[in-house]
């Protein structure tokens, strides 16, 4: 049911934390079918490369595991490199999703779309 993959970025996430100074933030919450999942997350970015990307979540498994996929796809790549992920690039990050936790992959991509629209 779960990859290792999956389980690995749920039972060890990457990048968890905040930024000091961040160049952008954003917060966005999912409200559908009783889960009520939500993420802070932060950049800082500086000559249109990410240096530091960042979360904080409070949700389920897949969104943990989604955070920690993003923001290992997003690491040290230019601004330009991160407008071409995908909600496919972090499935495929995670071997895939349970399709119950598809709203989990939505949601950091929400949050990257934000942080994307806040830096351009």
């Amino acid at each position: 049911m779960y990859s290792a993959k999956y389980l690995s970025h749920f039972q060890k996430p990457q990048n968890l934390g905040t930024i000091e100074n961040p160049t952008a933030t954003t917060y966005v919450e999912y409200k559908g079918k009783g889960c009520f999942d939500r993420i802070s997350m932060s950049v800082r970015v500086t000559d249109h490369l990410v240096e530091d990307i960042r979360y904080q979540v409070r949700g389920c498994s897949g969104t943990i595991a989604a955070c920690s996929a993003l923001t290992s796809l997003v690491k040290g790549k230019t601004i330009d490199n991160i407008k071409q992920i995908s909600k496919d690039d972090i499935r495929l990050e995670l071997d895939g999703i349970p399709e119950q936790k598809t709203h989990s992959v939505e949601l950091a991509m929400e949050a990257l779309q934000d942080i994307l629209n806040k830096i351009a």
